[in-house]
């Protein structure tokens, strides 16, 4: 029984190093593909990039997957390895206190990119709606952003 027991936690232990992988994993895929798809859909010369970018204050914890700066924008990029309409969710209300933890940012345009391998229709036609844009393979040829062309832009 105990062997049993035993057996179980490593293979929870196991599955656990599995899953953080995945999801260290797909930011490995995304993270370089970060500057080149901002510069081509947002026509900014990206100044900053970091990955993994933790900030504390006050006793809490901050995280950012991906933070890309450019003169008169910042990007926020949460990737995601499986990706649902309460990534998009988590993602906006990620972004409430963004200029709190960085506050070197303010007056730039804060700009949301969910990211992942690849989207699923309904949770891409969610972060639509919801001005969310979408980073993904497109055809597995190449990083994109599936979403540009239907949400609008803002004047900054």
């Amino acid at each position: 029984r105990e062997e049993v027991r035993q057996d179980r936690r490593q293979m929870n232990k196991q599955w656990g190093e599995l899953a953080r992988k995945m999801g260290t994993l797909v930011e490995d895929v995304v993270s370089p593909a970060a500057r080149p798809v901002i510069r081509q859909y947002f026509g900014c010369e990206p100044t900053f990039k970091a990955r993994n970018v933790l900030r504390r204050m006050d006793g809490r914890d901050y995280e950012v997957d991906v933070l890309v700066a450019c003169p008169h924008e910042v990007f926020l990029i949460e990737v995601r390895s499986t990706l649902k309409p309460e990534s998009v969710d988590e993602l906006i209300e990620k972004a409430g206190p963004f200029f709190e933890f960085f506050p070197e940012y303010r007056g730039q345009r804060l700009v949301l990119i969910l990211a992942g391998l690849e989207f699923p229709e309904n949770v891409l036609r969610y972060a639509t709606r919801r001005r969310v844009y979408a980073m993904a393979y497109r055809e597995w040829e190449f990083m994109d952003i599936l979403n540009f062309h239907d949400i609008p832009r803002e004047v900054t």
